[in-house]
């Protein structure tokens, strides 16, 4: 994605021009917010069940304009500050004042999240005419689980935890790390609404692996179509072939790094001020993992501690940004331990799968890890896939 010279911003505090202030396209913030209600049943409880093509809607176009491209916002305090607009709604449905008819009640709701997704945008969006920003195509994005409890809905608490999601460079981890973050930060604030669904939902839900398994030949001719297999084209109700379109040669399929077995990288989000990387790791095996070192170049990184058989977890150290995860080598040991993931890591094991399109299919189908274990001797050293 072309971007344009980087603005003079400050997401939390100066004055900005409100024109030049960016946000999400439609498909981003729709697969934002389905993302979060899949990772947690929970915060799915908390929305009316109601006109949830409404509340989806709602969601692509909530500033009221019609418009499914672009939000202008105001600088942070202001009315058109995506926080205060979110504070507002949010007050409003905890009084009881979400509208009197279940379609009104879905509009104010759908309103709400596409505020709060509004918060969470970072820098790589803002800076951007937010045509098409490309969040999923042609990238490997996972969604886990990452709680972190909100104090209030207040627009002060709203904007500090949002702030999260502009923390790291641009680039594909960066904006990978940020959709993560905003749908995590939709669902911790919807958990503070009143159930709507099932009381006994818990906030667990499956991993999300949004996976590229195609390989869009950048280097060559641009507008070649690739075949992503038969699917319902358009609006027709018809089956057909579905293509994505190239930027450059005609594409090839890939592995989808679901499928790989052993220890992956699959982010590098680094932020360049602080000279620190957050990288997210899993262990994609039914063995443990321990024993870690990352190496780039001549430079080691150890991660210390065990992951457990398939754990997910964002280990932070002082690194290089701006580095591809492809790039990133190193070794680890396996060994038979505990299935619990500690040091805050999530369990991958349930998982929904769907190609990195436009819009994702978060509704998919879910499934468990099925991989063997590896064939690896016990405690032998293995390469980073």
């Amino acid at each position: 994605m072309k971007l344009r010279p980087a603005l003079a911003l400050l997401v939390l505090g100066l004055a900005v021009p409100a024109t030049e202030l960016r946000a999400w396209d439609a498909d981003s913030r729709e697969a934002i917010v389905l993302a979060a209600l899949r990772l947690s049943p929970a915060a799915d409880a908390r929305v009316p069940t109601e006109y949830r093509d409404r509340i989806l809607q709602a969601v692509r176009e909530g500033d009221g304009t019609g418009s499914t491209s672009c939000f202008v916002r105001g600088a942070p305090g202001t009315a058109k500050d995506p926080a205060v607009q979110a504070a507002e709604l949010a007050a409003s449905i905890l009084a009881g004042k979400a509208g009197d008819r279940p379609y009104k009640r879905a509009n104010t709701y759908g309103r709400f999240l596409f505020f709060l997704t509004e918060v969470a945008v970072p820098q790589e969006v803002l800076q951007n005419p937010c045509v098409d920003p490309e969040t999923f195509l042609n990238k490997n994005i996972l969604f886990i689980r990452e709680k972190r409890p909100l104090a209030s809905l207040s627009a002060d608490d709203l904007r500090r935890r949002g702030a999260e999601a502009a923390w790291a460079d641009a680039g594909s981890s960066g904006l990978a790390a940020s959709v993560r973050s905003a749908a995590n930060f939709v669902a911790d604030a919807l958990l503070l609404l009143p159930v709507m669904g099932a009381a006994d939902a818990k906030d667990e839900g499956p991993s999300l692996w949004v996976l590229n398994t195609i390989d869009d030949g950048r280097g060559g001719r641009r507008g070649s179509k690739i075949s992503i297999g038969k699917g319902t084209v358009g609006s027709t109700g018809k089956t057909g072939d579905l293509y994505v379109t190239a930027r450059g040669a005609q594409g090839t399929q890939l592995i989808g790094i679901s499928e790989r077995l052993g220890l992956l990288v699959l982010e590098w989000a680094g932020k360049s001020q602080t000279s620190s990387v957050r990288a997210l790791l899993v262990n994609n095996d039914a063995l443990c993992a321990t024993g870690i070192v990352l190496k780039l170049g001549a430079e080691s990184f150890p991660v210390p501690g065990t992951f457990a058989p398939w754990e997910a977890r964002v280990v932070e150290f002082a690194g290089p940004p701006g580095v591809d995860p492809s790039q990133v080598r190193g070794a680890f040991k396996s060994f038979e331990c505990s299935q619990v993931p500690s040091n805050g890591g999530v369990s991958t094991f349930r998982r929904v799968k769907t190609q990195a399109v436009h819009s994702p299919d978060l509704a998919a189908r879910e499934s468990e890890a099925k991989m063997p274990k590896s064939s690896t001797g016990f405690g032998a050293p293995r390469e980073l896939k």
